[in-house]
């Protein structure tokens, strides 16, 4: 079935950010998308975890690989945001790197709460 959650809507532009805990929300919104939704997903797991998903044409998927450093983070501060009001960037993986997304798209990058949607799926225990 998939995971409940917040709808996306029907944003132009998408740009969806996860790590393998939310490859299943990922999947679910992306196969939700209208077929003309334009974006980007980028997903952080091992290259074994990587699988077909169905997505609408104009949006690109980004595999990164956690075995060799890519970062979600990192991403997100590479991503070329489009002029658009009609956009959202969706990001959910361990809350350290959710908080540090938050700074990149509120403070730094000055998105409106209304563009953005981040959760903290995980916290990485350092106990």
């Amino acid at each position: 079935m998939g995971p409940a959650g917040r709808s996306l809507g029907t944003p132009e532009w998408i740009a969806l950010f996860g790590d393998e805990t939310a490859m299943p929300a990922i999947a679910r919104h992306l196969a939700a998308l209208p077929r003309q939704t334009r974006g980007a997903a980028f997903i952080l797991c091992d290259p074994a975890d990587r699988q077909a998903l169905l997505h609408p044409p104009g949006l690109h998927l980004h595999w990164l690989n956690r075995g060799t450093g890519d970062t979600l983070c990192a991403a997100l501060s590479d991503l070329k945001l489009p002029a658009s009001t009609n956009r959202l960037v969706w990001f959910a993986a361990e809350k350290t790197q959710a908080d540090r997304a938050r700074t990149l798209l509120h403070d730094l990058r000055c998105l409106t709460r209304q563009e953005t949607h981040v959760t903290a799926y995980w916290r990485h225990d350092t106990s």
